[in-house]
């Protein structure tokens, strides 16, 4: 395992990082959906890389509410796929929110339109719009 304490978002808050450190303690070379897979046969190691990534999302989230207050939040990519995610999402961020006292605006945080497709439309979109 690693540590988030010191982690910048790109090191500890995505799918791929997450699996790369799963692999290097584990000596395997699992996808992040494969790791996403093996929490749900109740792998407690694989659980726990998942509860680091869901933990490191929902403080990113939380502090970027207070810090420059969007509507909402939109996750898309492969991640999204994961049916899981949203709602361990949200759980995180409550137990962020029970530990901040001053905190009362709670992330409004969703699931974009195209999910796993979205960094494939978009990129597709703005080059249509740009003709």
């Amino acid at each position: 395992m690693f540590t988030t304490d010191t982690a910048t978002v790109s090191e500890a808050g995505t799918a791929v990082k997450m699996a790369q450190y799963y692999n290097q303690s584990h000596h395997t070379t699992l996808t992040g959906q494969e790791i996403f897979e093996l929490a749900g046969t109740g792998d407690k190691d694989a659980q726990q890389s998942l509860q680091q990534l869901y933990h490191v999302l929902a403080k990113t989230i939380f502090n970027l509410q207070y810090s420059i207050d969007p509507q909402c939040f939109v996750i898309g990519g492969g991640i999204s796929a994961n049916p899981a995610l949203l709602p361990s999402i949200e759980q995180a961020i409550d137990q962020i929110m029970n530990q901040v006292s001053i905190a009362t605006v709670r992330p409004d945080v969703r699931l974009c339109q195209f999910r796993a497709e979205a960094n494939l439309r978009g990129p597709a979109v703005n080059y249509w719009q740009q003709r």
